[in-house]
């Protein structure tokens, strides 16, 4: 089995069937809906038929919630303002001053929320500005120090300042409210800061919260900085490298990558590497060599997954550019330096834990096939996986909720299961499934994490190592 997930975004080039179809037949492991586009009739088409799908095969769905977007607005009699390097701009959220050299945004604290020296970035950060002073309770001054053409809904980043927005719009609620009912099995939530932000989501999903699983997307440099703190508060991470590539200098993103991908495993949470990925294959049908070395550094780094973006949504050659990462991944794979990470700074919480780690310890040194977990609310597959073992790893749930969620997981291929009669049944049960279905071969031998007694669905406290004979 591949181990490294592949993620696709639904858009206009990738939502018809028999697109959607060709790309999971070419590896696609999750579908991600961009809520910032389309529609709910667009989306619910998608779901139905991947829902449909995944009674067959291991695909699950992200929705990514847009969040509060900061945008530069013009004057309606303006179309653009040109600025020049050295010249000062007004900032304002108030649309009733002159626009003579005022640029407005969508963001009614910004004076008390920006300090002076704070730099305010336009345009994916083309054109830069320093704030040097207040003029009252509406407007900042601004010096250029890199010059452009202000176009109006133009993106604005402030990578010194504390945001003080709710990272929940009006929008976004409907958005989690649609996801929910339609079965979404993860939400993503941009813009992330502090946990407080993920804190208010999990308010919001209330009991809602064990049908979902929650990314927080990394783009904002705050969000580094409570970095620890965020993470125990999710199940995985985003790593947002076209917001956060703007608001941090570009030589520390390789390094920001290869930090939030060890923190992640640290704590057995999901990393997610996306944006700009195979940006050329937009239109290309090769990608450039560049982008084959990235994807190579996310999956040596041991990211969870990698997101297509534009890639799949808009761009002309979603199969190819699917079935192009999928080829990149599996040669990346045979490099034995992935796997069995083991090592350094553990991070345990609970016995079961331990039991997990104990049990991935077990297939290495017995060259094992494969490790095999019962689980209700999915937390030993996350375990497990974030250990990285060579031997594939299979997630026996009957938990309606969490089973297609842990196809996101590194190496996990997750089942349902629901006859509980004995450990020993269960065990020898699933066994065979996987033998009938070619997953594992007559002698191979396998590693059972399990709970005793099996009924009660505890945590795993029980390990159990075997071969694999056909009756």
């Amino acid at each position: 089995m591949r181990k490294t997930k592949i993620i696709a975004t639904a858009g206009p080039s990738f939502s018809s069937t028999e697109v959607l179809r060709k790309g999971i037949e070419k590896g696609v492991d999750v579908i991600r809906i961009n809520f910032a586009h389309g529609s709910y009739e667009q989306y619910t088409e998608i779901i139905k038929f991947i829902k449909q799908e995944a009674h067959s095969t291991s695909v699950c769905l992200l929705g990514d919630i847009a969040g509060p977007k900061l945008r530069a607005l013009l004057h309606p009699l303006r179309q653009e303002i040109e600025l020049t390097k050295n010249g000062v701009v007004c900032v304002s959220c108030d649309m009733s001053f002159p626009d003579d050299k005022y640029i407005y945004i969508n963001y009614r604290d910004i004076v008390n929320d920006v300090k002076i020296g704070d730099r305010i970035l336009l345009d994916d950060g083309k054109i830069i500005l320093k704030v040097v002073s207040k003029k009252g309770k509406d407007r900042l001054e601004a010096e250029v120090l890199q010059g452009g053409t202000v176009k109006n809904r133009k993106g604005i980043n402030l990578p010194d300042s504390h945001i003080k927005l709710s990272p929940l719009t009006e929008k976004d609620l409907q958005d989690i409210d649609f996801a929910i009912e339609n079965g979404v099995n993860w939400l993503a939530l941009s813009f992330v800061q502090t946990k407080e932000d993920i804190l208010q989501l999990k308010r919001y999903l209330g009991k809602n919260l064990e049908k979902v699983k929650i990314i927080a997307k990394i783009e904002r440099p705050l969000a580094l900085e409570y970095i620890n703190e965020i993470i125990k508060e999710v199940d995985g991470i985003m790593i947002a490298r076209g917001d956060l590539g703007v608001e941090i200098e570009m030589k520390r993103l390789p390094v920001i990558q290869r930090n939030l991908i060890d923190i992640a495993r640290k704590y057995h949470k999901v990393s997610i590497v996306a944006t700009q990925v195979m940006e050329s294959m937009i239109d290309s049908l090769s990608p450039k060599r560049p982008e084959v070395t990235d994807v190579y550094t996310a999956v040596i780094e041991g990211a969870d997954a990698i997101m297509l973006s534009n890639e799949t949504s808009v761009g002309k050659h979603p199969i190819e550019t699917i079935s192009t990462l999928e080829e990149i991944i599996r040669e990346t794979e045979k490099l034995n330096e992935i796997y069995y990470r083991t090592g350094g700074n553990l991070y345990f919480e609970t016995i079961s834990d331990r039991i997990c780690y104990a049990a991935v310890e077990m297939a290495r040194v017995s060259s094992a096939k494969a490790i095999i977990t019962m689980t209700y609310t999915g937390r030993s597959a996350f375990i497990i996986s974030s250990f990285r073992p060579l031997a594939d790893i299979f997630a026996f749930t009957p938990n309606i909720h969490v089973i297609d969620a842990l196809n996101m997981l590194w190496g996990v291929r997750a089942f349902f299961y629901d006859k509980f009669i004995s450990t020993d049944h269960t065990i020898k049960d699933i066994k065979t499934f996987l033998l009938k279905n070619g997953y594992v071969s007559e002698n191979d031998i396998v590693v059972n994490v399990a709970s005793m007694p099996i009924h009660r669905a505890g945590p795993a406290n029980m390990i159990k190592v075997s071969y694999v004979y056909e009756d």
